[in-house]
């Protein structure tokens, strides 16, 4: 796994049918990470830094794998993947022998992976997805209308319809639903994921989480609206195509912070290492050891550092609420 990952790491371009295109294997690029993972664990316990760093090293690199796969499941992957390899980053950085060559190699296998656009991207990406199966959807006739539908679905053909529920979707439900409101559904999806993408967006101008958040709950409130009312059943594509946002921005965001607190952990230590004392403040990293302070997605500013009394250092996000409360 580790050969298969060396720079350039593994990665099989973004795909460019969406719906009838290949389709990657992300149980396998998970359980990659967790072999890594274990790997790197019974490494640093037996004193192999060196193999544990080629470990990380490996995992940093899966998280950049696919990283342009325009579908939100590739992207949570790699955010996945990213989380199981910063916290073992985390363990990795309680070992005493680290030189800073290596914590350099550390840092930079990190540096180079990308998540605050990773659910942009996948939502970009879910959005012309869902385009695209609107177009087919009115191309379609008859059994063929129901095939496709079944294979969006569950990613499988069926057999013919055979029971009264399959026989009545098929020749009732879905042909009424391209009569009378399939334009409706397509407005409505596309509404959806434009107005999902606004906050997220946000992230990029530096705004804290609890401000993206509120903007994502209100999407997810009219959609809610939507599916608990009778009208859900003109929502055909809507109610099973888009995606829970909201959850998904958080576990973006929240991997994105662990990511800015492991930069800067590493580069505290790299600190110590060359000068013999921890810095007063993040920015004294700068440029030695970082371009820029690391940043705290939570409250929109730089994360919280103070030197302890017992000769340690605090590094800490604010949390969900944006609020330092040190």
């Amino acid at each position: 796994i580790r050969d298969a990952l060396k720079d350039p790491a593994l990665d099989a371009g973004p795909a460019t049918n969406m719906l009838m295109g290949r389709r990657v294997n992300f149980v396998a690029i998970r359980s990659a990470a967790q072999w890594l993972m274990g790997a790197a664990e019974n490494d640093l316990h037996q004193g192999r830094l060196e193999a544990a760093l080629q470990d990380v090293e490996a995992m940093a690199a899966l998280a950049r794998m696919e990283r342009d796969e325009p579908t939100l499941v590739a992207q949570m992957i790699r955010v996945a993947v990213a989380g199981l390899g910063l916290a073992v980053t985390w363990e990795a950085l309680q070992a005493a022998d680290w030189t800073e060559p290596q914590l350099e190699r550390l840092q930079k296998a990190w540096e180079r992976v990308d998540l605050e656009e990773a659910v942009e991207r996948g939502f970009v990406g879910e959005r012309a997805v869902g385009y695209e199966i609107f177009t087919h959807l009115r191309h379609f006739r008859g059994s063929q209308t129901s095939a496709y539908f079944q294979r969006f679905i569950t990613g499988r053909s069926r057999p013919p319809p055979r029971t009264f529920a399959e026989l009545w979707s098929e020749y009732v439900y879905l042909p009424a639903y391209k009569l009378t409101s399939i334009d409706e559904d397509e407005l409505f999806y596309l509404r959806s994921m434009q107005e999902s993408l606004g906050p997220l967006r946000l992230l990029k101008a530096h705004r804290p989480w609890l401000e993206v958040n509120q903007g994502m709950a209100k999407c997810l409130a009219n959609l809610s609206r939507v599916s608990s009312s009778p009208q859900r059943f003109r929502y055909l594509v809507s109610m099973t195509a888009i995606p829970n946002y909201q959850k998904a921005g958080s576990t973006a965001v929240h991997a994105e912070t662990e990511r800015q607190m492991a930069l800067a952990a590493i580069a505290l230590k790299r600190f110590r290492l060359r000068h013999g004392q921890w810095p007063p403040n993040l920015e004294a990293l700068v440029p030695e050891f970082l371009t820029a302070v690391p940043y705290d997605y939570m409250s929109g500013n730089a994360l919280g550092y103070r030197l302890g009394t017992d000769g340690n250092y605090v590094l800490y996000s604010a949390g969900e609420d944006g609020k330092d409360d040190g």
